[in-house]
């Protein structure tokens, strides 16, 4: 064979080879494609949840649908009631809100004749955001959470919950017990948690404490470790993953009541000011009557036995209507701190 032939031969090889790869590349594309498909028709299937509950399924829980079989069967179908959404911010961490609220979501959606939807995400804005575009009914958020909402949409208090008859609580600041440190001042260095950015007691508290003694709480600590709840924020200390943290003291009461081991391997070194009760909160634009009906269901539920009984478990005497000036403190903090 000449040279010439064993060129054309090897010219005509590879334009073979190169029209498979590209059939290879087209088939092995179709059938990725059919596969996505598929998955996809799978998600939306009646046997399957939908694609965002698979996604992110602590966000959603439908409680009118029976859990296995420890509910009840219902009488009556809820799946034509309108919902009840009720969002509550990760004060706690997921689990344990949903365990906490449950009862009281489920009593106003009953009392209200609604079907109880219960709503999380994982920071304070983004339940802030529920509120703003609509996608909830009500909220439990914490009081800087109010202060931005109030500033950035109109967010309106419903109501504000009694515990051991006042409507207040403070800011700890705790660190493991071997922690020499007997101040905020002395926590220079160290990794410090917060539940979120924007809570009062897990970072705005300790930040105003140190501004006004001329440090930046920014710079303060080696770490600022935001770990999504104030149960977390506790652990986080008893378990060594971070030196101190501020945290919510009804919160630091119930995990130490629930977990005596952690009230061994912390302590409790500062306290803030009494600061007003996180709040329910609602949209401005809600519509009327389900506001009126919402806001008579929560301040009368503590006069009737399943009410009571309801509160009783989440550690609250009874919801209260809004005082004007309860969360001034906070506006005056929250004004000062980000106009820094």
């Amino acid at each position: 064979m000449s040279l010439l032939d064993q060129e054309r031969d090897e010219q005509r090889f590879g334009r073979k080879r190169a029209l498979l790869d590209s059939r290879f590349i087209i088939l092995l594309s179709v059938s990725l494609a059919f596969a996505v498909v598929a998955l996809f028709q799978l998600k939306g299937s009646e046997s399957s949840p939908p694609i965002s509950q698979v996604l992110v399924p602590e966000r959603f829980v439908d409680l009118s649908k029976p859990s296995g079989g420890s509910r009840d069967p219902r009488s009556d179908d809820d799946s034509e009631k309108p919902a009840l959404r009720v969002a509550v911010a990760p004060v706690l961490s997921p689990e344990e809100s949903i365990q906490m609220y449950e009862g009281l979501v489920e009593y106003l959606a009953g009392a209200l004749g609604r079907r109880p939807v219960f709503l999380q995400r994982k920071s304070y804005a983004e339940t802030n955001d529920l509120v703003r575009y609509g996608l909830c009914d009500l909220a439990l958020v914490c009081t800087y959470s109010l202060v931005r909402g109030e500033q950035e949409f109109g967010m309106e208090v419903l109501a504000v919950p009694v515990v051991d008859g006042v409507t207040e609580y403070h800011s700890l600041i705790v660190v493991s017990e071997a922690n020499p440190a007997d101040s905020l001042t002395e926590l220079r260095g160290q990794r410090f948690a917060s539940a979120d950015i924007i809570s009062t007691s897990g970072w705005l508290y300790p930040a105003m404490w140190l501004k006004e003694r001329g440090i930046n709480a920014d710079e303060f600590f080696s770490e600022h470790l935001i770990v999504g709840s104030h149960d977390r924020s506790i652990r986080a200390v008893a378990s060594g993953y971070a030196d101190a943290a501020a945290v919510h003291s009804l919160v630091y009461e119930q995990v130490v009541n629930g977990s005596p081991e952690i009230s061994g391997k912390t302590r409790i070194i500062q306290k803030s000011p009494p600061y007003g009760m996180p709040p329910v909160v609602v949209s401005p634009d809600i519509d009327p009557a389900l506001r009126d009906e919402s806001s008579s269901t929560l301040l009368s539920m503590h006069q009737n036995s399943t009410g009571k009984g309801v509160l009783k478990e989440i550690g609250i005497d009874r919801f209260v209507a809004p005082e004007a000036a309860i969360y001034d403190d906070i506006r005056k903090a929250v004004k000062a701190w980000e106009s820094r």
